[in-house]
């Protein structure tokens, strides 16, 4: 097992409430886990500058951040499609002339640039490697002009070619990658992305949400609905709120519980209560009770926030499309085909209550468990991590090089090197330029006889304690 620098570069796409974006939900739960797996990796953040984009990005401490896991400025907009397009080149020099060996790229749009854009690329073994994890796809099921989103959906093409494993979390995201990027490729370039590309459906269910003891719904109780998403167009939820007020129309007694409504202008949605909470346990507590999940979405690649309610039991009521039919036993009845089954599906629900919850809230909580379980997905996720990492390392420096580099660390003295510092120094005593070797293969040279990694004053430093005994020159 080698140790890693690797940037995490996420894609943000809520700044007023940053514990709450989904790809922040995502990182949270299996960052921890992942960097006990792999306990010489140091994880860097990109993180927004306060001073960039229109608006405040807001965000509470929750001790995801530590000496492992560490935060590293980067000008993000707070409008996502701008940020996802831009590129701040002098910033970029800075965070990769930390010794960055590899790239997590959630932000796919950028992974071309982190790849092949900088010093390093005519050299396999000084390559980044790189993994693009697919979380959405620019697609004609979004309710926006097509021709306006090209830019984006070009550079989401570019990075995932680019990119050395591409990771989908479920088949209709591969599928929609399919006929978004069919568009423009031809047959032997999408047979190429196929090639080095897998679907992992997110694993983020953990024991913690079963320890959560569900209430049985009493005679009196009234069900719940949740409705624990955002207010995005592609996600209609005008239909979702028109659907719950048909209901009470029809004389259902229900309560619905919202957990974001600031600031959202739904007309006539429907809420009773605000549930949601920054603190992820916290959120979970609150929606523990009897219900159900009632979606319109249109566009969806995953979906976290059903898979939570889905853990805890809930009832998804949903569209038999996108991702939806993947995230519930093969023989569950409640997926609709259009609005009136919708209706109809709802009408059955509410007039029963709570039979169809008993049948199916216990079903729907051990597939969960048995399919979308966070210790397995962090054990294939932290191999995929190692596996790429072990790539570069697969090309040989030239012999006359090798003995130089040899000779650079038995002359190296024990200590504490901040990359940068240690690079320069490094590349002067072999006669190599950049190109040849960049600072992240610096680390890699000494990492792998043994150097270990920690990040202080803002900067990756090398603790290097000399060469092994017996280790040939």
């Amino acid at each position: 097992m080698t140790n890693e620098v690797c940037c995490v570069f996420p894609f943000w796409s809520q700044s007023d409430a940053m514990n709450w974006d989904s790809n922040y939900a995502y990182l949270r739960r299996i960052l921890p886990g992942l960097s006990e797996r792999l306990p010489g990796w140091l994880w860097l953040m990109t993180w927004p500058q306060r001073s960039k984009g229109a608006d405040v990005w807001r965000f509470s401490d929750d001790g995801l951040f530590n000496e492992k896991i560490v935060r590293f400025p980067w000008p993000y907009d707070t409008a996502m499609r701008s940020s996802v397009q831009a590129w701040d080149v002098d910033r970029f020099k800075l965070l990769d002339s930390q010794g960055i060996t590899v790239y997590w790229m959630h932000q796919v749009e950028s992974a071309l640039q982190v790849k092949y854009g900088y010093a390093g690329s005519f050299n396999l073994n000084a390559h980044p490697a790189t993994v693009a994890q697919q979380h959405y796809i620019i697609h004609k099921s979004l309710p926006y002009p097509f021709e306006s989103q090209l830019p984006r959906l070009w550079t989401q093409m570019g990075g995932t070619i680019a990119s050395d494993r591409v990771v989908f979390n479920s088949q209709h995201c591969y599928r929609m990658a399919e006929e978004s990027f069919g568009l423009f490729l031809n047959e032997h370039a999408w047979e190429a992305i196929a090639a080095k590309s897998q679907v992992l459906p997110f694993g983020l269910v953990d024991e913690a949400m079963f320890d959560l003891k569900i209430p049985k719904p009493g005679i009196e109780q009234v069900p719940v609905v949740i409705y624990n998403h955002r207010f995005e167009n592609y996600k209609q939820p005008q239909l979702t709120a028109d659907a719950l007020n048909e209901m009470r129309r029809r004389g259902h007694k229900f309560e619905v519980w919202v957990t974001q409504y600031v600031g959202q202008e739904i007309k006539a949605f429907p809420v009773d209560r605000v549930v949601g909470d920054p603190d992820q346990s916290v959120y979970l507590r609150n929606i523990a009770v009897p219900g159900l999940n009632v979606i319109n979405s249109l566009h969806e690649t995953f979906c976290i926030s059903m898979q939570d309610s889905i853990a805890l039991g809930q009832l998804p009521v949903a569209p038999r499309a996108v991702t939806f039919p993947e995230l519930v036993p093969d023989d569950y009845p409640w997926l609709f085909k259009d609005e009136k089954e919708q209706l109809d599906m709802l009408d059955h629900i509410l007039t029963t209550w709570p039979e169809e919850w008993v049948k199916w809230s216990g079903k729907l909580r051990a597939f969960a468990r048995e399919v979308f379980g966070i210790e397995g997905y962090m054990d294939r996720y932290a191999d995929i991590l190692q596996t790429e990492a072990l790539k570069p390392r697969k090309a040989k420096a030239k012999e006359k090089n090798r003995v130089k580099i040899e000779r650079a660390l038995d002359n190296l003295p024990h200590g504490d090197y901040p990359v940068t510092e240690l690079s320069g120094k490094f590349r002067a005593q072999i006669g190599l330029q950049s190109q040849a070797m960049p600072n992240r293969r610096v680390v890699r040279e000494l990492v792998d006889r043994g150097a270990s990694l920690t990040y202080r004053n803002n900067s990756v430093h090398l603790r290097w304690a000399g060469k092994s005994k017996g280790e040939s020159s």
